[in-house]
């Protein structure tokens, strides 16, 4: 099965104004919708490394849904384990000015009862046959109960990674600690670098910016 990633997919819906942006008035500019969420994304840059990782996940049951899915499977993710539900994905909603910086926003948590049933009644096989697990730390907390109860249950090492935007636990039998670490605290900061989770006033410099995760990951 190789690298199970349990977690929750986003849809992000920017905004981008041609000319001046002006918050009470109507602007002009195009739209964009991005496949996000903090599993998806790294069950992608997963598979984008040649691996063959499994989503452990929700989605919406509508079109959008399904082209999460399609898109993730073209990646060559396994998506056996991602249920199609009502109202399952999260959503943000994000206007940004004519200079590149965050506006305004708005976000939609998904909802996660599927995914606790999910775990119920298929986690023993997931855990059993997964070769490492990541979970993505901000679920509930029934989910977080369950991972860790399957985790211990087929005696899987565990490693967790503190960022400033979300927190991930690491599950991995065959990787040293410190490997996996190093690792998720690169992916968190180039995903930093790229527009997630860096403050507005931030300039972006890509030295600065793998610093201020790296640190703050591993304190």
């Amino acid at each position: 099965m190789g690298i199970a990633v349990i977690g929750t997919v986003f849809v992000d819906i920017k905004g981008f104004p041609y000319n001046t942006y002006l918050p009470t008035g109507r602007n002009a500019g195009s739209v964009e919708f991005i496949h996000g969420g903090v599993a998806r994304n790294v069950v992608e840059d997963i598979a984008n490394l040649g691996l063959r990782p499994s989503l452990i996940g929700l989605v919406d049951d509508n079109g959008t849904g399904e082209e999460v899915k399609r898109k993730l499977e073209n990646h060559k993710v396994d998506t056996k384990y991602v249920r199609s539900v009502p109202d399952s994905m999260g959503m943000w909603l994000a206007v940004f000015d004519n200079s590149g910086d965050l506006a305004g926003s708005v976000s939609k948590r998904p909802d996660q009862k599927e995914l606790e049933r999910l775990l119920d009644e298929e986690g023993d096989e997931i855990f059993k046959n997964a070769d490492s697990v990541v979970i993505e730390i901000d679920l509930g907390k029934e989910i977080i109960k369950r991972s860790i109860a399957l985790a211990e249950k087929y005696r899987k090492q565990s490693a967790t990674l503190k960022t400033p935007c979300k927190d991930f636990s690491f599950a991995n039998k065959n990787l040293p600690l410190l490997a996996i670490t190093i690792l998720a605290a690169l992916v968190v900061a180039i995903r930093g670098y790229v527009g997630y989770g860096i403050p507005t006033t931030w300039n972006k410099s890509i030295p600065q910016t793998i610093a201020l995760f790296g640190f703050m990951g591993l304190g």
